[in-house]
């Protein structure tokens, strides 16, 4: 038994998913933004930096930003469609956001 547990401490432990991502991101070659065109159709575009993927991306639910590692890896960022604070749906009695009841 002591040697299972000796095997178990020397072993690294591996990045969870979110640090992963987060490496991957911090080394991409380069950013995508796709956009969903209806029918299965889609629209990327490439770019060289973060901020000008998301600048392309901003205000657009069907945008989706995407980095691409050197090796052809390719990891979600985030959606642009992403509402600033205090706009979108609010929960509560007559809103009807709130599971139905009024």
């Amino acid at each position: 038994m002591p040697r299972t547990r000796r095997l178990i401490a020397a072993t690294p432990r591996r990045p969870g998913p979110a640090e992963w991502s987060a490496e991957q991101i911090a080394r991409a070659a380069y950013f995508t933004v796709a956009r969903f065109r209806g029918r299965g159709a889609y629209d990327t575009r490439r770019f060289a930096t973060l901020a000008e993927a998301r600048a392309e991306a901003a205000g657009d639910r069907r945008a989706m930003v995407y980095a691409v590692t050197p090796e052809g890896i390719t990891v979600h960022v985030e959606n642009g469609g992403c509402l600033p604070e205090g706009f979108g749906p609010k929960a509560g009695p007559g809103t009807g956001h709130n599971g139905g009841a009024r």
